[in-house]
């Protein structure tokens, strides 16, 4: 992990000095990191919940898919 938010303080540096494209390759890869994430605490959840019917884990799904979206948001 620690490696990963060196990677990030450095994208972080020198985002105001790239192009649009590096940009979206900065977002690419967090999107990467928080999906990463995500999928690593639903594993970790589903242990603790139990058995879920499809519409709940629909909605976990949704809800932390949007999680990230908003937080990547770029308009």
């Amino acid at each position: 992990m620690h490696s990963a938010n060196q990677k990030l303080l450095f994208r972080e540096r020198t985002l105001a000095f790239d192009s649009e494209p590096e940009v979206e390759a900065t977002i690419a890869w967090l999107r990467q990191q928080f999906e990463a994430v995500r999928q690593h605490e639903l594993k970790r959840l589903s242990g603790q919940l139990g058995v879920l019917n499809s519409r709940q884990e629909s909605a976990i799904e949704s809800l932390t898919q949007r999680i990230i979206d908003q937080i990547l948001e770029t308009r």
